[in-house]
């Protein structure tokens, strides 16, 4: 019984495209053969910044990494970090890597045209939102999608 809770465990992640709402959640069905560790570490990182306390967060984060380097939601995890920080270019850098490993992960896309119209990448930025839109995911990424490109008509352009 708990191999299968293991098996159908499911990652918290953001739901909104700003960053700093981190505490709305949407499901992650987990990797097959992923690290349990590190997915928990994962979910105790996005409490932390749901909190504010991104100091724990990154620590937190650091440990998932050292369990499972290869899972993508740590790097997820860690491009939310970032993006709270301030710290776009990396953000970018770390959704990149999740969007070469899990390429239909909505949120990555969506966190990487919000790091890029903070870097004031206005192309990039309408060109991430209109890909996500253009490929029509999940109800929700696509409202989420259709809002973020809106929003950012109309205060970028």
């Amino acid at each position: 019984m708990k191999a299968a809770k293991l098996v159908l465990f499911l990652a918290a992640i953001i739901a909104g495209v700003p960053a700093a709402q981190a505490e709305k959640s949407i499901r992650v069905v987990r990797e097959r053969f992923a690290n349990g560790e590190a997915i928990k570490l994962d979910l105790q990182a996005q409490e932390q910044m749901g909190k504010g306390d991104l100091t724990s967060a990154a620590r937190t984060i650091d440990l998932a990494l050292q369990k499972d380097p290869t899972l993508w939601l740590t790097y997820f995890m860690r491009a939310r970090l970032f993006t709270l920080e301030k710290k776009y270019e990396l953000a970018i850098q770390d959704c990149n890597w999740v969007l070469r490993k899990y390429p239909k992960f909505i949120e990555a896309a969506l966190l990487r045209a919000q790091a890029n119209a903070h870097l004031e990448r206005y192309g990039d930025t309408l060109k991430e939102l209109d890909y996500v839109i253009r490929i029509r995911p999940h109800i929700d990424s696509y409202a989420r999608a259709l809002q973020a490109r809106a929003w950012f008509l109309a205060t970028c352009f």
